[in-house]
């Protein structure tokens, strides 16, 4: 409920915005791990892009992730890394699933990508014709969803009109 009523509003920061245009034109720019690397930076969050056409993974963000206050015990940190590890095939699975709708997936709790209790994840597709990919943005159940839906709803939409 609480994340479809997200979806659902059309108000975001004008920060998001501006954010959004960046970061989309670092998608354009052809070099994942750049862009991947400014998403993380800015949200503090791993950001994982699968890339459909060349079925490669591209992962940015581990340590950001692992450097929040939100991780109690070292069994929470230990799962994530795991699941970090064993993303690449996840990923693969998760497109035999099509079922897109226009709205990003969100999973808070386990996920087909991450199994960590501890974890939400924000799953959506970057699509601009012959350059799609699945991006998910991946940080702990706190992790503040309006923002992160806004700023992906943003950046799909500059993609699209490219």
């Amino acid at each position: 409920f609480f994340i479809d009523k997200i979806q659902e509003s059309q108000e975001f920061d004008k920060n998001v915005d501006k954010l959004a245009s960046n970061l989309a034109e670092k998608f354009f720019e052809g070099n994942p791990d750049n862009f991947l690397d400014s998403v993380s930076d800015e949200l503090n969050l791993l950001g994982v892009l699968y890339n459909v056409l060349e079925k490669n993974v591209y992962k940015r963000g581990l340590c950001e992730l692992l450097e929040r206050d939100e991780w109690d015990e070292l069994g929470d940190v230990v799962g994530i890394v795991r699941d970090f590890e064993g993303i690449d095939k996840r990923f693969a699975a998760l497109l035999k699933n099509d079922g897109w709708g226009n709205d990003a997936k969100v999973f808070i709790g386990g996920s087909p990508l991450m199994k960590s209790d501890s974890l939400s994840i924000i799953l959506d597709k970057l699509d601009n014709g012959p350059n799609e990919c699945l991006i998910a943005l991946i940080g702990p159940k706190r992790m503040d969803y309006k923002t992160n839906l806004g700023l992906l709803k943003r950046i799909k939409e500059y993609v699209r009109r490219k």
